[in-house]
């Protein structure tokens, strides 16, 4: 998932009157947050519209965590109260999912300490 596929995808399932470029400071500051929070790297230094199309930090099916936080980003701003909880709740489900992934595949530097899954 890139900036550009984020915004596309965005409009298309909410036709919307913010600008990309506020779509865009949305993607890029979940993505900082994904980075330091879930990854514990340092936050990718992207700019909009020069790093547009650079792979985000969640790939593969974990994409949509972008889509959905600009979706719901709309939907407050919009006042769609309603609409806002459904799609935060859809946001925060796949983040949980995300969460466990990356528990499971990157290894915190943690003293020798591990993930044991039981």
């Amino acid at each position: 998932m890139t900036i550009n596929t984020t915004i596309a995808a965005v409009d298309e399932l909410r036709p919307n009157a913010a600008s990309a470029e506020t779509k865009a400071a949305w993607t890029i500051a979940l993505d900082g947050r994904l980075r330091s929070e879930v990854l514990g790297a340092e936050p990718l230094a992207l700019t909009w519209p020069e790093d547009a199309d650079e792979e985000l930090s969640a790939a593969g099916p974990y994409g949509e965590l972008y889509v959905l936080w600009c979706a719901a980003q709309l939907d407050l701003a919009s006042g769609e109260t309603a609409r806002y909880f459904n799609t935060a709740s859809a946001f925060e489900k796949l983040l949980d999912a995300y969460k466990r992934q990356s528990a499971k595949n990157y290894s915190l530097d943690c003293g020798g300490f591990r993930n044991v899954r039981l």
